[in-house]
């Protein structure tokens, strides 16, 4: 079964709807307005964003008359892209030192090191390793990856970028592996593809597998053991705390990864040690977890009762949970100029000029 893909990764944009043209005065918008307009005449500009540039010049003494605009800086490289064409063009040999290292540097820290990983399998034909690594994907949160692209992925680079990303679809396609994990792994993706390139996704899919293949997610092997898949699939909140519940009551909880977050808004293990172990590992641990792990942390926080089970070990979670998140993302924005982060505080209700000063949007 042989299928071309065709995939376009621009990241995560935000853009204000009223964002149209400059208003005429500077006294024709909010305070608020000013800074969305601010975090956009940051982002590295195009020839037909000038009159942005002016408006946020003009205007900005009467908002923030103490703050230097500080010109914006490109923290972002080619590394992935790079790392992308070494593992295509790799011969893999375990017996040499430079593959191993390569391999060894691949943490599964992030869908970006899965895909290197999963280009690695494919080409030694290593089909029990590849579906390894596929189900591990399989179980995160495909939205955090293009939140990834754009911290990571200089703009111009975005279309090289996504035609490598093409080109694993088209390895994991010709591989022999099951094809019921071929068609969750390319479902997976039409939740980041946009517009004309997600229709024509969707509609490859539809074709190849809609008639020949359908899911039981009654049974173990597809649908319990791949519950972290499905609870980001499914639409019904009944059918997957179902299935949550059935998952952490069968050998497939043994299976649970620090990604794996999101199950707990939905459902728990019984009373009993097998429960305290799980919850106890993550009081232990969160501290060190990268974003991916605890902004699925954060998510399975919204169920009170797994809440309340962190508190007794932590008083870190007695906080509402938006105030956990918004301490977390400002944490991360610290460290990272990021617009996904910028705008979630915005969301959260922070509107205050340490987020405007160093919001740097990366579009």
């Amino acid at each position: 079964m042989n299928v071309s893909y065709s995939l376009s990764l621009e990241g995560v944009e935000y853009i204000p709807d009223f964002i149209k043209t400059p208003p005429s005065t500077c006294d024709k918008i909010t305070q608020f307005e000013f800074n969305l307009i601010y975090a956009f005449t940051t982002s590295e500009l195009k020839s037909d964003e000038k009159p942005w540039v002016e408006f946020q010049a003009k205007c900005q003494h009467l908002f923030y008359p103490d703050i230097v605009i500080k010109s914006y800086v490109e923290s972002r490289s080619d590394k992935p892209i790079l790392e992308f064409e070494e593992a295509l063009k790799m011969k893999f040999d375990s017996k040499k030192v430079a593959h191993q290292n390569f391999l060894k540097s691949l943490e599964r820290k992030n869908i970006h090191q899965l895909l290197l990983e999963i280009i690695i399998a494919s080409s030694l034909n290593k089909n029990e390793w590849l579906t390894t690594v596929i189900i591990d994907l399989l179980g995160r949160d495909i939205t955090n990856y293009s939140v990834w692209i754009n911290e990571n992925i200089i703009p111009n680079s975005r279309q090289k970028y996504a035609k490598y990303i093409n080109r694993t679809f088209e390895l994991v396609n010709e591989s022999s592996i099951d094809e019921f994990y071929k068609l969750m792994f390319f479902k997976k993706f039409t939740h980041i593809s946009t517009g004309d390139s997600r229709l024509k996704l969707t509609q490859l899919l539809n074709q190849t597998f809609g008639a020949t293949l359908e899911f039981d997610i009654t049974s173990y092997k597809y649908g319990v053991k791949m519950t972290p898949f499905w609870v980001q699939e499914l639409e019904n909140f009944n059918e997957k705390k179902r299935l949550v519940e059935r998952f952490f009551a069968t050998p497939a909880v043994k299976e649970l990864s620090d990604y794996n977050g999101l199950l707990f808004e939905y459902n728990l293990p019984k009373v009993g040690s097998g429960r305290d172990k799980i919850i106890d590992k993550i009081a232990s641990e969160y501290k060190d977890y990268n974003f991916d792990q605890m902004i699925s942390l954060i998510s399975g926080l919204r169920n009170p009762v797994f809440k309340k089970e962190l508190v007794k070990r932590d008083k870190y979670f007695e906080r509402p949970i938006f105030s956990i998140e918004r301490t977390y993302l400002n944490k991360k924005l610290r460290e990272k100029k990021s617009s996904w982060l910028a705008y979630q505080l915005l969301y959260l209700g922070q509107r205050n000029e340490e987020v405007i000063k160093n919001l740097m949007v990366d579009l």
